[in-house]
């Protein structure tokens, strides 16, 4: 069995499983395909990007305004594009990544940020995206039941602003449904795990 290059991405709240979905799916199209399969993340894929991170979801500096965090988001993923995914894409990778310029779209959810989107789309876009989320009840839930060293300051948000998140995510992947595909993350971890590659599987073979 052969699968060409791709760039896949994990997109969604907080605490809805995108981090073993991924580590999941790396496996079985390792496992299945026989290619190289690179796992990325915005921001904090690249060394630069770790210390951009840092800035971003640090609690240090919450007086940072939307279009400056636009900026350094912006500026972490195209370094990754240009240093990572493309190269690995161009010698036959698969790459997965936790979060794209859909973050920025989201989250901060300006002219800036979409506009800073879109000159990183002219880079490279997913050709699959997972969107992940959760109701804000449940998100609460498995943020305070994990340990507190994985928590940032975006973990501590008021029902509003995670709301606003989530129909913002649902927004995007009804108005793009050929790339976009939402996974329902409220049952056990091995159904939503199911879930994401049998849509994998169907989505690269058609």
């Amino acid at each position: 069995m052969s699968i060409k290059p791709m760039l896949i991405a994990f997109e969604g709240t907080e605490c809805a499983g995108k981090t073993t979905a991924m580590a999941q799916l790396k496996k079985h199209i390792e496992d299945t395909y026989g290619v190289e399969v690179v796992v990325t993340r915005a921001p904090g894929g690249t060394p630069v990007g770790a210390k951009i991170r840092e800035i971003i979801v640090g609690s240090d500096h919450s007086e940072m305004s939307k279009t400056t965090n636009a900026l350094l988001f912006a500026a972490d993923y195209r370094h990754t594009l240009e240093t990572l995914v493309v190269p690995a894409l161009k010698r036959g990778a698969v790459v997965i990544t936790d979060r794209i310029n859909l973050t920025m779209r989201v989250y901060q959810n300006t002219a800036e940020a979409e506009a800073l989107a879109k000159m990183n789309d002219k880079i490279v876009t997913p050709d699959l995206i997972f969107i992940m989320t959760t109701p804000y009840d449940v998100f609460v839930k498995r943020r305070d039941a994990r340990d507190a060293s994985l928590n940032n300051a975006r973990d501590y948000i008021e029902k509003d602003v995670h709301d606003g998140y989530v129909e913002r995510y649902v927004t995007y992947a009804d108005t793009h449904p050929s790339t976009c595909a939402v996974i329902d993350c409220l049952g056990e971890q091995s159904e939503v795990i199911k879930e994401v590659i049998t849509t994998f599987t169907r989505r690269t073979r058609a």
